[in-house]
């Protein structure tokens, strides 16, 4: 079993972003789980590349009349919550880190590097999407949407990361496309 910490996405040596939009997500994860009335160390049932579960943990917290303000677009809060749990993901289950936010257009979201490399070399990619609620037929749907998004990526030649998470009953689908 994996424990994925959600505290770590507040060190910026770990993901190579700036601990603001780390905290971002880290609230956003939080606020989410929260809201879908989920306590720290609620499990996540994984599809894809590995199917040993996970367990998120995080440190217990209110949820503030601020933090529901804050995180009032249900379609932030999901995304949020989604690529919080990719990242600790990616770092648990791969020899990669998130080392920079890709740009529209590209087919991936993040790119991968390795966490030793201070050259942050794009070395992967990452493509993240989250769910508050899915029945099993939209959650293929999105998994086989987000497979053909980065299979058009194939071009850059490199390993291609896709993570989907729902939020309402936890589970993530975290698997990869190699480069042809």
């Amino acid at each position: 079993m994996t424990f994925l910490d959600a505290q770590e996405l507040l060190d910026p040596e770990r993901f190579r972003l700036t601990y603001a939009r780390l905290a971002q997500l880290h609230e956003g994860l939080i606020v989410a789980m929260v809201l879908h009335h989920h306590p720290s160390g609620v499990p996540i049932s994984m599809e894809g590349l590995s199917t040993a579960p996970a367990t998120l943990i995080w440190v217990d917290q209110p949820l503030t009349p601020a933090m529901q303000a804050a995180w009032a677009d249900p379609r932030e809060l999901v995304e949020a919550a989604a690529t919080g749990v990719a990242f600790l993901l990616i770092r648990a289950r791969t020899a990669y880190t998130i080392i920079r936010r890709s740009w529209q257009g590209s087919g991936i979201d993040f790119w991968l590097g390795f966490a030793d490399d201070p050259t942050y070399t794009n070395r992967a990619g990452l493509e993240v999407s989250g769910m508050h609620t899915a029945t099993r037929s939209r959650f293929n749907e999105r998994i086989k949407r987000k497979r053909e998004q980065v299979r058009a990526s194939a071009d850059l030649g490199i390993p291609l990361y896709v993570v989907v998470f729902v939020c309402d009953q936890p589970r993530a689908y975290l698997d990869l496309e190699e480069p042809t």
